[in-house]
């Protein structure tokens, strides 16, 4: 059975996945890996924003 502390680290790790604090580690690392420059964080937060807000899902 696992130390409490593995499953407190897994429970962090869950936890920032949910929050989506790990989207910009996770896109470096995809451009990396395609052989692209990775954008800078300002760039990376700007074209979150515009994906989530240009198309609202709401009536009004």
């Amino acid at each position: 059975m696992p130390s409490i502390s593995v499953l407190l680290h897994r429970l962090w790790h869950y936890l920032r996945e949910i929050c989506g604090e790990n989207d910009y580690a996770r896109c470096c690392a995809q451009a990396s890996a395609r052989g692209e420059e990775p954008p800078t964080p300002e760039t990376f937060y700007l074209a979150e924003l515009r994906r989530k807000y240009s198309n609202p899902t709401r009536c009004c």
